[in-house]
């Protein structure tokens, strides 16, 4: 597991302006301050360890996805701009739903234990009604495995939604058929929201006939008189996207080599040995993965920083670190890429073209 708040700062350097932070299972653990990203507006962090979120700056938030981590509590009563929150499998103490009752644009709420059973003493304890969401207009709600027993008449929008067997909400037990005529008698005043359910599953089948339509248009173009085969075509993607960004690399090597000679000019040919070291130690605190290790390595960063002061701006040795830390996460996500392509060519016999 690495540390949640040390991985961020170190891999993100530029927190303002940035929209979105997807670090959804990435072995994360611990404390988690976000409110340097003042922008952000999409946020997940599903499948890590994280105990404790700080977001209260974050005003402009309208996704937060933060599944299947060990939160205990969380301030939301500045993120009055949510539109979806995830915050299932966490380990809430008993409590009711009050603490959301300001999210009034509220469209998406999960909040279950769907994937931890309860004798693990580790879940969701939520209780009583949904009244207090009846301010918002939630269309997609997920409250498996909680205690949440009453108030389906407060979220008129309501078009999906799955509870857990044995919670009595005068609708249990999980998605419901509601072709039965046996349950007819436990839907009444619900038939809107199941009409409006079966609609939507009507067009998301047609939405899925189109998308395989244009999967088999794009196939084609790609293996002229074959088959449609999803797994080909996958594997394609992937070579025609890792052959894409292997030239953007080429690109930005060639620009970052220019401002280190640009660097290296100004700093003086007596300090260009230590703008060397800095930029090799800048590498070896990302590529690390012990916290000590790191901790070193940035007192090194912070010395030759220092020397370098003296011909160099903050701002440019910032600028330049910076750069160096955006190339190294575009060769590692280039390194993922040609990884996942060398998987999927073992996994499929390609057709000769």
């Amino acid at each position: 597991m690495v540390n949640a708040q040390e991985w961020v700062d170190n891999n993100y350097l530029n927190k303002k302006g940035m929209k979105e932070l997807k670090l959804g299972s990435e072995d994360l653990e611990g404390i988690l301050d976000l409110n340097e990203f003042v922008d952000l507006e999409w946020v997940e962090l599903w499948t890590n360890k994280i105990s404790s979120l700080k977001i209260d700056k974050c005003v402009n938030l309208k996704v937060l996805n933060i599944d299947v981590n060990e939160l205990t509590k969380l301030d939301l009563s500045k993120n009055i701009n949510l539109e979806s929150l995830s915050i299932s499998d966490n380990n809430f103490p008993e409590q009711d739903l009050g603490f959301l009752s300001h999210l009034t644009k509220l469209l998406h709420l999960a909040i279950q234990s769907y994937y931890r059973e309860k004798d693990t003493f580790f879940y969701n304890r939520f209780k009583g009604s949904l009244k207090p969401l009846k301010n918002a207009k939630i269309k997609e709600l997920f409250i498996a495995n909680t205690n949440i027993s009453e108030g389906l008449e407060y979220l008129p929008y309501l078009e999906r939604f799955l509870v857990g067997t044995g919670q009595d909400l005068s609708i249990n037990n999980s998605f419901y058929n509601f072709t039965n005529e046996k349950q007819r008698p436990h839907l009444q005043g619900y038939t809107k929201i199941f009409n409006n359910l079966q609609k939507r599953a009507v067009e998301l089948e047609r939405e899925k006939e189109v998308e395989n339509e244009q999967l088999g248009q794009l196939s084609n173009l790609l293996f002229p008189n074959q088959p449609y085969n999803f797994d080909q075509l996958k594997q394609e993607i992937a070579r025609l996207k890792h052959q894409e960004l292997a030239l953007k690399l080429r690109n930005k090597k060639t620009e970052f080599e220019q401002l280190i000679t640009t660097t290296k000019k100004k700093a003086g040919e007596s300090l260009e040995r230590t703008a060397d070291l800095l930029l090799k130690t800048q590498k070896q605190i990302f590529q690390a993965k012990e916290t000590p290790q790191k901790d070193k390595l940035k007192i090194k960063v912070e010395a030759y920083c220092d020397v370098l002061e003296g011909n160099l701006t903050q701002e440019e040795l910032k600028n330049l670190l910076t750069k160096q830390t955006e190339l190294c996460q575009f060769e590692r996500h280039l390194e993922n890429l040609q990884q996942n392509q060398e998987q999927l060519t073992r996994q499929i016999e390609i057709p000769p073209k």
